[in-house]
Formats: structure tokens, sequence, C-alpha cells
């Protein structure tokens, strides 16, 4: 992509609004799939789009386009102004230039992995795999990418940054002789291209595998849950709905009216941290131009901030938090960016090795909320393990558990003493006491 050409395009779609911005988003993505055994495909995909958000009349109304040829302008202001007629009623002063942090998104060694290194990396991750159980059916896939991320509006700021990502994916299926699926992954992306993390992830597929090929019960009651991080989102979410501040202006949010009160277990803390350099949902400004900073959103179990983008913010006589987010097509709405769980004082070994019965829990088979906005959850049990007598036995079955998000953060006994990488998430292990299990 030719910079000049764009940012003389994004300039001059500016210049012929009164009040506005103009998001331009370019990606090269390169990937390499196996599937069952076999390699499936090499695809190499190149992305451009320009987002166009003007205000007129105390309303506002969005418009995108995929290229940057004059013709395709005209189509973007023409939309624009058609649509700005019908929008929404907003109207706020939008940021003006500001110095940003330069933070080191961008990692040049992400042009080292090439094509063939991630076929042949794939190759030895298959056979790995295999050898732990030729029956197992395997998949694979390896994505390299490369993002730039521009942003001018009408007030003055200008703004851009550029991206490196590097995902993995791995997955062991087995049909069992009654029909039943085991299946087990293990995934994630990283700034930078590290090769050490597939096989770190390898060695935790398998061990999960291998727990997963012993089968266990568990009976119907109340016991301890060991969530892996992976497994925290079911707590998680109900705390970053209502913490966002789009729900706390539709007036349906549970914290409500509760900044500064005691939510959950002294033992929690959580924090947002969207300028944390080797984060994957990290930005110098977020998508309104508004630069952000580390926010606390739970110390001690005391809930202490909502997050807001420049109109939730102007509706709730806030500050915008710096977490207005959106694509091209859509506009902006507060979004979490690298949520950060703070550790506690336990090794997993002596968290596990203090269950006498319960469970330790990968992953869910779908939301399986019942009132995700009041925290309730009600879950059938994807990837989980029986913990009897301070060990692993093996994996259960058609389990559900089921509970309260607010209540359950009331109930932890022990924070891991270890951060682990999950997404854009930072967290350790957590147990939590006396959880609703159904067999």
């Amino acid at each position: 992509m030719d910079q000049r050409l764009l940012r003389d395009f994004m300039f001059d779609v500016i210049g012929r609004i009164d009040k506005g911005d103009v998001l331009g988003v370019h990606s090269e993505n390169y990937s390499i799939e196996f599937e069952m055994d076999r390699l499936k495909s090499i695809e190499n995909k190149s992305n451009f789009a320009i987002g166009l958000r003007v205000f007129r009349d105390g309303r506002v109304g969005n418009s995108f386009v995929n290229n940057i040829n004059g013709e395709n302008k005209e189509i973007l202001l023409k939309n624009v102004f058609d649509n700005v007629k019908f929008g929404e009623e907003e109207d706020f002063l939008l940021p003006e230039k500001v110095d940003y942090p330069d933070l080191k998104l961008y990692d040049e060694n992400i042009n080292v992995i090439t094509k063939d290194f991630l076929v042949e990396k794939g190759f030895e991750v298959l056979k790995k795999l295999k050898r732990v159980d030729k029956e197992a059916k395997v998949s694979i896939q390896f994505n390299k990418g490369i993002s730039e991320t521009h942003l001018y509006n009408s007030n003055g700021f200008e703004g851009n940054y550029k991206e490196s990502s590097f995902s993995v994916y791995l997955n062991m299926t087995y049909i069992e002789k009654d029909g039943g699926i085991i299946s087990v992954s293990e995934g994630d992306s990283f700034r930078s291209p590290l090769v050490k993390e597939i096989d770190r992830m390898c060695d935790k597929l398998i061990e999960k595998y291998i727990n997963s090929k012993k089968k266990a019960k568990i009976n119907t009651g109340y016991y301890p849950v060991l969530f892996s991080p992976e497994a925290l989102s079911l707590v998680l979410t109900p705390i970053e709905i209502a913490a966002n501040g789009k729900t706390l202006y539709r007036k349906i949010s549970v914290l409500e009216n509760r900044v500064n009160e005691k939510i959950a277990s002294e033992m929690l803390s959580i924090y947002d941290d969207p300028i944390y350099t080797e984060g994957m949902d990290s930005y110098p400004f977020d998508d309104e131009g508004v630069v952000p900073k580390k926010l606390s959103i739970i110390e001690n179990g005391v809930f202490k901030n909502f997050i807001f983008d420049l109109f939730t913010a102007d509706r709730m006589k806030q500050q915008s938090t710096g977490h207005g987010r959106r694509s091209v097509a859509t506009l902006p709405s507060p979004s979490f960016s690298n949520m950060f769980i703070e550790k506690g004082k336990n090794s997993l070994k002596e968290m596990i090795g203090g269950i006498d019965k319960g469970l330790l829990v990968y992953e869910f088979l779908g939301e399986g909320m019942s009132n995700t906005l009041a925290g309730d959850f009600s879950v059938n049990i994807e990837s989980g393990f029986l913990i009897e007598s301070g060990e692993i036995k093996g994996r259960v079955k058609d389990v559900m558990m089921s509970g309260n998000a607010f209540e359950v953060l009331n109930n932890i006994r022990m924070i891991e003493n270890e951060i682990h990488k999950h997404g854009s998430l930072y967290a350790p292990h957590i147990l939590i006491d006396n959880i609703s299990v159904t067999e």
C-alpha cells in the first residue's frame, strides 16, 4: 500500500467534511493450514478498507469503502451524507492533535517466518502429535500478519501505528468406540514469531489429550472448581458487560452506582492495559484518537471504574477512558483491551493438591448464559477433569456447571502465583469453592 496515496486520500476526505474522522486499516495475512493429518491450504490475503464517520446537525453517520481510487472517494462521501440524515443523535468534541506513546507493536522478525518454514514446522508438529496416538486426527494452523492503522479527524488529530502477529492453533480429535468425541485444542497469538511457543503448546496439548483418554465421573453436588485462564471468560464476561459504559448508559448495568463497593473476593484484582507493548489488543490511541492508559477495574474485590468511548462518556458526564473501538464499517463502542488478573500466592501444584474432590476446567460448550446481564450461567463442560485426592483422574463427560458470576467470585479459595497468556487475557488459575455441578 502506497502510504502517500493513502494519506492524500484520507486528508482529502477530511477536507470535505465539517466534522468527523476517517479510519484506514491495511492488513496482510499469510496462513498455513493442516486439516485431518493433511496439508490443506496455503493462503496469502491482503485487505484494505477506509471508514468515514461524519457529524451533522447533531446526528452521526458512517460509511466505508475497500479501495482508495477517486470513484470510491465520491461513493464514500455520498453514502455517509445520506446515512447521517437518519443517524443516531450524537454530538461531542473530537480529540485535537496530541502526542501519543510510541508502542513497539511491530517486530521485524516476523519476516523471518517463511512459507517453507511454516510448512516444515507443521509437518514436524504433526509427527509429534501422531506419535502420541496414531488414531487421533490432527489439525494445525499457523498465521502471520502485518497491519497498519491510520486515523485522522477534522479537529487536527493525526495518528498511525503498525502491528505484527504470529498465531498458532493446534487440535487433536479422536472418535471413541461408543461414538463419543475427544477434541482438545491449544492456540494463541503473539507480537513476535515465538516459535518456541509452538513446542510449549504441543506439550500442553499432549497432556490434555492423555488425560482426556481417561474417563472419570462426578456426582451431582457442590464442588471446588479450578478455572484455567482459558475458562475464566465464563465469570469475566459478566464483569466486562457490567463495567462497559454502553451498558451503564442504557441503565442495564448491575454495577450502576456501585463504584468503590466490594463486588468480589478481596483476593481478586483486575486491570485493563491498552498500552502493554506485548499485548495483542494494544494501541497507542483508540479508534477515536483518545490516548488510553492502564485502568483499574477491580482492586482487592472493590469495583473501581467503567470503560467509556467518547459518546458514552459524553452522555454519562465522564471522560473517555480510551476504549472506543470500531471496525471501518461500524461506529465506535467501548471495548476492553488487554485484561490482567493479578497473581496470588499458591502454585498450581499446591492448588490441585489441596482439592479432595472437584474439577479442573478448560473449555465450555457454547456460552450457555441464561442471563448474561445478571451474571447467571449454566454451561456444559467441554473439556474438564476430575480431581480427586489432589490428583487429576480423567475427563468428565456430560457434566453441567451453573451459578452466578458475581456470587462465585466471592468464593475464591486460591489464586495461582503465575500469570499465563491466553489471547488478550493475562491470568493465573483461580480456584473457586461451592459451584453447582450436575451430571
